[in-house]
C-alpha cells in the first residue's frame, strides 16, 4: 500500500475524516463549557538537604545520589496517609465548625439522608481526637468507615486530596514546591499552608521520639556494657591473686632462662663424663699391656719380621737400584731401631709405669663418680622446673584469655559511650531543617481555561481513530480494487481494464457518438477502445470470454466489445455458449422463445450455416439468379438459428439454459465444419463459458477458440477455487489473450 493508494483512500473518506472529529470536539464543547473556574495556590518548602545550615557534628561529603533519596523519601513523606488525613481532619473541622466554611452540603438531600447534625458533632468530636493523636481512620472500623463517607462527601479524602495536590523538587535546589487546585481560592491557599503545618508537626513527631528513643537505647547500652567490663575485670584480678603471679611474662622468661643454663651445665657434665670414661678405658688397656708378658715377646716377634723384611728388601735391591726399594729399606732400618729402644726401655721402667696407671685409675673412677652425681642432680633440677613451667603456661593462657576478654569489652563500652554521646549531640542540635519560605497566597485570577485544549485533544484524538480504523478496513480489504493488485494477486497479464458504470441505464450509441459530462462514461469508452485495439492487435477471430465465478461481467463485456467493433465497420457473431445463464440471449434477442437456438436446432443432425440476416442479405442477389433457388429457398429454413439484434454488424446465435455441458451438446454434431464456415463471413466471433469454478463448460469450449479472455470484477476476492482457476487458465500454453478487470472504481483506475 504506497502513499498514492494510501492518499487516495483518505480522500475518498474525506468527509468521515472531517464529520467524526467535529461531531467529537462538540460532544467535547458542550461537557466542558459549564465548568468551573479552578484557583490554584503554591507554597515552597525549604529542606535543608542540600544546604548546610545546621551544626555540623562531623563533616560530611555531599552526594547527589543520597540527596535524590532524601528528597523522594521527604516526598513519600508527605504523601503518606497520615499526613493527608492529618490535612484533611484540619479540612472538615474548618468546614464544620467555621461559619466561612470551604464546601457546604445544605443543598445535597444524600448528605442529609445519610448525616443528622447530632453525627456531625459527633463526628467533629472524633476528627479533633484524630487530629491531635495523629492517627490514621481505620476502614474496617464501622464508625471510621461513615467518617470517611463523610470526607468524601466533601471531596476530603485521602484519594481525592492527593490527585489534587502536587508536590515536587525545583530541579537543582534545596526547594519542593506544593501546589493544590480548586474552586475556591480561599480553600487553595488554605490547603497547601496546613499542609505544611501538619507535615512539620508530624516530622517534629516523629524525629523526637526517634531521637529520644536512640538516646534512651544507647544509654541503656552503655550500662550494661559498662556492667560487663567490671565483672571481666574482677575475674582477671581474682585469678592473679589465687594463681600469686605477679607478672606472668617476667616470671615466665625467668623459668625458661633457668632451664636453659641448667640444661647447658648437664651437657657440659655429660661431655666430661664421656672423656673420664675415655680416658679410664686407656688406662686399663695399659695396665693389662704392661701387666702381662706378652709385651717382650711382642716386641722380639716384631723386631724378627722387621729384620726379615729388611733381608727381603736388600736382595730385591742389589743390582736393581731403585729408589722405592731404597726408601723402603731405610724406613724398616728405622722402625727396627725403635722397637729395639721400646724393648730396652720396657726392661727397666714397666714397674713404675704400673704403678703411675694404678693411680691415674684410681683417680679418674673417682671423677666419673662425682661427675655421675652431678648430672643426677641437675636432672632433678630440669623436671622440678619443667613442672613448675607447665603449671605456669596454663595460668599465663588463662591470664591472656582474661585479659583480651576484660580488652573486648572495654572496646565495646567505649563504643557505645561514643554512640550515646554523638545520640545526644544529634538530639541537642538537630532540631528540624523543614521550614516554608513562601507560604501560599489566594489567586487573584483563576487558572487559564484547558477547555479548549481538551477540545482540540478530542477531536485529534477521533481522527487518528478514524484514520487507523479507515486503512484498517482498507487493509483487511483483499479485494481486487485495481489491475496493479490484480497482477499481484495473481501474476495473469491484464490486456484491459474496464470502470464501473450504471451498465442499466448505458445507451451504447449514446455513449460513442456524443461526449458526456459524467467523468466516468468518458472514462469507460476510452478503455473499451483500449481493449479494442489489443483485441485487434491479437491477429485472432474467435475468442472466448471466461470468468472464475459468475456475475463478473462477462456478458456486458462481450457485449460492449462488440458494439465498439461494429462501429470499425466489423461483422461480429455473438454465440451464447454459457449454457448455465444465457444472458447474451436474453439481452440480445427481443423473443428467444420464438428463436431458434443453439441447443435446441438440428438439420439433419447437423448444425448448419443460416443464409439468412446479414449472410441472407449479401447473397440474395446471386441466389435470385441461379436454377435452383425453389431449392435454397426450402433449404433456408433450416439455417435460421444466426439471429440480427439491433445492433449493425452484430448477430447472435443463441442458447437456452441446460444443465448439459458443450461437449454434450455440440459433440458430433459439426460445430468445427461451422465455426470454419463462420470465420468466412464474421471479421470476429465471440464465445462465452460459464463460470470455471462452478463448471467445466470453458474447458470444454477452448477447442473452438483461437484466444481466451478472462474477466474479472475488481469487486471480488481471490479464493482459493479462483486461484485453482488462474492456475488452469495459466497452463494454457498461450492461448490467454489476457484478463480484463471489470467494475474497477473510477478513484482506483490511477492507483
Amino acid at each position: 500500500m504506497d502513499l498514492v493508494h494510501i492518499f487516495r483512500i483518505l480522500l475518498k473518506r474525506l468527509w468521515l475524516l472531517i464529520t467524526v472529529p467535529l461531531i467529537t470536539a462538540g460532544i467535547a464543547y458542550m461537557l466542558l463549557r459549564d465548568t468551573e473556574d479552578y484557583y490554584s495556590s503554591t507554597t515552597q518548602v525549604a529542606t535543608g538537604i542540600t544546604i548546610r545550615e545546621k551544626v555540623q557534628l562531623n563533616e560530611e561529603r555531599f552526594s547527589p545520589w543520597e540527596a535524590d533519596l532524601k528528597f523522594n523519601n521527604l516526598i513519600q513523606t508527605f504523601k503518606s496517609p497520615v499526613v493527608v488525613g492529618l490535612l484533611s481532619y484540619r479540612l472538615i473541622l474548618h468546614d464544620l465548625e467555621s461559619p466561612d466554611a470551604f464546601r457546604t452540603q445544605a443543598e445535597s438531600e444524600d448528605f442529609h439522608k445519610y448525616f443528622s447534625k447530632n453525627d456531625l458533632q459527633q463526628a467533629a468530636v472524633v476528627f479533633r481526637q484524630k487530629l491531635d493523636n495523629m492517627e490514621v481512620l481505620n476502614a474496617f472500623d464501622d464508625q471510621d468507615r461513615k467518617l470517611i463517607d463523610l470526607l468524601k462527601f466533601y471531596g476530603y479524602d485521602y484519594n481525592t486530596l492527593s490527585e489534587g495536590v502536587g508536590i515536587e523538587r525545583v530541579k537543582n535546589t534545596d526547594y519542593i514546591d506544593i501546589s493544590y487546585l480548586s474552586e475556591n481560592p480561599q480553600l487553595s491557599a488554605f490547603v497547601v499552608n496546613t499542609f505544611v503545618d501538619e507535615f512539620r508537626r508530624y516530622h517534629d513527631v516523629m524525629h523526637g521520639q526517634r531521637s529520644g528513643q536512640s538516646v534512651e537505647f544507647f544509654a541503656t547500652l552503655v550500662e550494661e556494657k559498662r556492667k560487663s567490663l567490671d565483672e571481666k575485670r574482677e575475674l582477671l584480678r581474682s585469678y592473679l591473686a589465687d594463681s600469686k603471679v605477679l607478672n606472668a611474662n617476667l616470671e615466665g622468661d625467668s623459668k625458661v632462662s633457668q632451664i636453659a643454663n641448667i640444661e647447658r651445665e648437664k651437657q657440659d657434665e655429660q661431655s666430661k663424663l664421656m672423656g673420664l670414661e675415655l680416658t679410664l678405658r686407656d688406662i686399663n688397656k695399659q695396665l693389662n699391656y704392661f701387666k702381662s708378658d706378652g709385651a717382650g715377646s711382642a716386641r722380639n716377634t716384631r723386631i724378627v719380621e722387621l729384620q726379615n723384611k729388611l733381608e727381603s728388601l736388600n736382595s730385591r735391591y742389589i743390582g736393581s737400584n731403585n729408589q722405592q726399594l731404597r726408601d723402603s729399606i731405610d724406613l724398616v732400618r728405622n722402625q727396627i731401631k725403635e722397637e729395639s729402644a721400646k724393648a730396652q726401655f720396657g726392661l727397666y721402667g714397666s714397674q713404675d709405669k704400673i704403678i703411675t696407671l694404678e693411680e691415674n685409675k684410681n683417680q679418674t673412677l673417682l671423677e666419673i663418680d662425682v661427675s655421675r652425681g652431678r648430672i643426677r642432680s641437675l636432672e632433678g633440677q630440669l623436671a622440678m622446673l619443667n613442672a613448675i613451667k607447665s603449671d605456669f603456661a596454663d595460668k599465663k593462657s588463662t591470664i591472656a584469655e582474661l585479659e583480651r576478654e576484660v580488652e573486648l569489652a572495654s572496646n565495646e563500652y567505649t563504643s557505645a559511650q561514643e554512640k550515646l554521646n554523638a545520640a545526644k549531640n544529634v538530639a541537642l542540635v538537630d532540631t528540624g531543617n523543614i521550614h516554608q519560605v513562601i507560604y501560599g497566597q489566594p489567586a487573584i485570577e483563576p487558572e487559564p481555561s484547558k477547555n479548549w485544549i481538551f477540545i482540540t485533544m478530542a477531536g485529534l484524538v477521533s481522527l487518528f481513530l478514524c484514520l487507523v480504523v479507515v486503512l484498517l478496513i482498507e487493509y483487511v480489504d483483499l479485494s481486487i480494487r485495481t489491475p496493479q493488485n490484480f497482477e499481484n494477486q495473481t501474476r495473469l497479464p491484464v490486456a484491459g481494464t474496464l470502470n464501473q458504470i450504471n451498465a442499466s441505464k448505458l445507451d451504447l450509441y449514446d455513449l460513442f457518438h456524443n461526449t458526456h459530462k459524467e467523468e466516468s462514461l468518458e472514462t469507460f469508452k476510452h478503455l473499451l477502445r483500449k481493449l479494442r485495439f489489443e483485441l485487434e492487435e491479437s491477429g485472432k477471430q474467435v475468442f472466448l470470454f471466461t470468468s472464475t465465478k459468475q456475475a463478473e461481467g462477462k456478458s456486458f463485456v462481450i457485449m460492449t466489445l462488440a458494439y465498439s467493433l461494429s462501429l470499425l465497420h466489423k461483422r461480429v457473431l455473438i454465440i451464447d455458449t454459457n449454457f448455465k445463464h444465457n444472458t447474451l440471449t436474453q439481452s440480445l434477442l427481443a423473443k428467444p422463445q420464438n428463436t431458434k437456438l443453439l441447443n435446441g436446432y438440428m438439420a439433419n443432425g447437423k448444425l448448419l450455416l443460416t443464409e439468412g440476416n446479414a449472410a441472407k442479405k449479401e447473397e440474395s442477389t446471386t441466389a435470385a439468379a441461379t436454377a435452383d433457388a425453389a431449392t435454397e429457398t426450402e433449404e433456408s429454413d433450416h439455417y435460421s438459428f444466426i439471429s440480427p439484434t439491433h445492433h449493425t454488424n452484430i448477430d447472435i446465435i443463441g442458447s437456452h439454459v441446460t444443465i448439459a455441458s458443450p461437449a454434450e451438446i455440440l459433440s458430433g454434431k459439426g460445430f468445427n465444419s461451422l465455426m470454419v464456415e463462420l470465420k468466412h463471413h464474421y471479421d470476429y466471433i465471440f464465445l462465452e463459458g460459464a463460470s470455471l469454478n462452478d463448471y467445466s463448460d470453458t474447458k470444454e469450449l477452448i477447442r473452438y477458440a483461437e484466444k481466451v479472455v478472462a474477466v474479472f470484477s475488481a469487486q471480488s476476492v481471490i479464493k482459493q477455487l479462483d486461484k485453482e482457476s488462474i492456475r488452469y487458465l495459466k497452463e494454457l500454453n498461450g492461448s490467454l489473450m489476457g484478463a480484463v478487470v471489470n467494475k474497477v472504481e473510477h478513484k482506483n483506475l490511477k492507483l
